[in-house]
């Protein structure tokens, strides 16, 4: 039996977009490629892997994330630590009756009646819809922007001519309904969407992020707050897009 030749990957590309993107799971997701294969080339010296220093974190700040809803684990996940860094700050933790109540979507579904299903379901969807309206405002030059993260971009995006747009909402199915995606920047330029995010929100949107980008052909970067500069954005389009890189003199 013949063995085909092994596969010689592009070391220095991988790590020049892992110095952009900030993680290698970021990395997997960008290039498709499986995460084996960066743990092995980081084993063997290959790439190398920025060891985060841990964070410092008060039993203020995580007991105002943790009033919030979530759980410890969830808690360590917000900050990066480890859960068991979150217990040794002993919590002033909810009463079983409490987190029963915060945790209804683990009930078996034969708990509740198709009715009632419904009406939960109804009323999520517009606490989900009306989200954007209750975040913080900015009117910046006549366009109302609803993070700092919004109005750093916008601002990165000024400074260097860059036309944006605020776009229309994207349609996508999940599972049967169609919903909407808002995303905060289009540039028409590129034909290449933005959307910042912190890390709380993102994990909140990640599988709805996946169904639009999987059921339409849309340009879209995910910007975290360490991303928000138009040096950091315009990195990120070279490596996530390069064909739109020829299509604007702001790259030559």
């Amino acid at each position: 039996m013949l063995m085909g030749k092994r596969k010689e990957w592009d070391w220095p590309y991988f790590q020049g977009l892992y110095d952009i993107l900030g993680s290698w799971r970021k990395v997997t997701i960008a290039t498709g490629i499986r995460p084996a294969t960066f743990s092995k080339a980081i084993a063997e010296g290959k790439l190398t892997k920025k060891v985060q220093p841990r964070r410092e974190v008060t039993k203020e700040e995580a007991q105002q994330i943790y009033n919030t809803g979530l759980s410890l684990k969830e808690v360590a996940t917000y900050f990066g630590v480890k859960v068991g860094i979150i217990r040794r700050l002993k919590l002033q933790v909810r009463s079983l009756s409490e987190a029963l109540k915060l945790s209804k979507h683990k009930y078996p579904p034969h708990v509740h009646t198709l009715e009632v299903r419904e009406r939960i379901s109804s009323i999520m969807q517009s606490k989900m819809a009306n989200r954007r309206v209750a975040s913080k405002r900015f009117n910046y030059n006549g366009v109302v922007l609803e993070s700092t993260f919004e109005l750093k971009v916008a601002q990165e995006l000024d400074a260097n001519n860059i036309k944006w747009l605020r776009p229309k909402p994207i349609l996508y199915d999940d599972n049967g309904q169609v919903r909407r995606y808002y995303p905060d920047f289009y540039l028409p330029d590129l034909d290449i969407y933005l959307d910042p995010k912190n890390p709380f929100v993102f994990r909140l949107d990640e599988e709805k992020i996946k169904k639009v980008t999987n059921q339409t052909n849309i340009q879209l970067i995910i910007l975290n707050g360490d991303q928000l500069s138009w040096n950091n954005i315009r990195e990120l389009i070279k490596v996530l897009f390069p064909l739109a890189v020829s299509k604007t003199v702001v790259f030559k």
